[in-house]
């Protein structure tokens, strides 16, 4: 019952903190999330038996509140070193975000090939439904629908780096090669719906204006 009651609280405070309505930048957030975490590892009781003990929780709590606290730094300007960028000599170009956004774009493309569209088609029907997903094209990009052709053949030809977004778009991909012998076009256009839907929750991020 006492874990129930503190995993309450915790998702209480987690809401407050990502509340659409929450004042405060956004780093500020996460660091009243991260501490909402470490105050419950250190006052949850687990069960008699459990791997974790008292004082392994009291650790991994410190560690949440030592990452809150140099988010927190970072609005005074000092960067500790676990958020210094390391330094690679071939960057990926664009963040996580960015490339998970991509890897549902491509996953939705497929869906919809299955679903029987053309290559211009798909990527003119998701342009059209969710225009904010041209919060993920480069700078470089001549319009958005070369430009998610293009992410689905990276991300079939296996270039892409981002080792995430490759996890998300292999897992998409074989759980559409599960059912594509047997579905019919409207699972498929239901499956792209629902991964535009993340793309699109990723992009609304991005974008300035949201």
């Amino acid at each position: 019952m006492e874990l129930e009651e503190n995993f309450a609280r915790l998702v209480e405070k987690l809401g407050k903190a990502f509340a659409v309505e929450a004042q405060g930048a956004e780093r500020h957030r996460y660091v009243i999330a991260l501490l909402a975490v470490a105050e419950f590892l250190r006052d949850v009781r687990l069960p008699s038996g459990t791997f974790v003990d008292q004082l392994g929780r009291g650790v991994y709590a410190d560690k949440f509140a030592s990452l809150a606290a140099a988010l927190n730094d970072l609005g005074d300007g000092i960067v500790r070193p676990v958020l210094l960028a390391e330094k690679v000599k071939n960057r990926i170009p664009d963040s996580t975000d960015v490339w998970l956004g991509r890897a549902f774009v491509a996953i939705s493309l497929e869906a919809l090939f299955k679903a029987g569209k053309k290559r211009a088609e798909a990527a003119t029907y998701i342009e059209k439904k969710y225009p904010a997903l041209n919060a993920l094209t480069s700078k470089k990009a001549k319009c958005f629908q070369t430009a998610a052709l293009s992410w689905y053949s990276v991300f079939t030809a296996r270039r892409v780096k981002n080792t995430t977004a490759k996890k998300v778009f292999e897992v998409g991909r074989i759980h559409l090669e599960s059912f594509s012998a047997v579905k019919p076009e409207t699972e498929f256009l239901d499956l792209a719906s629902r991964s535009l839907l993340q793309a699109n929750q990723i992009s609304l991020r991005l974008s300035p204006h949201s």
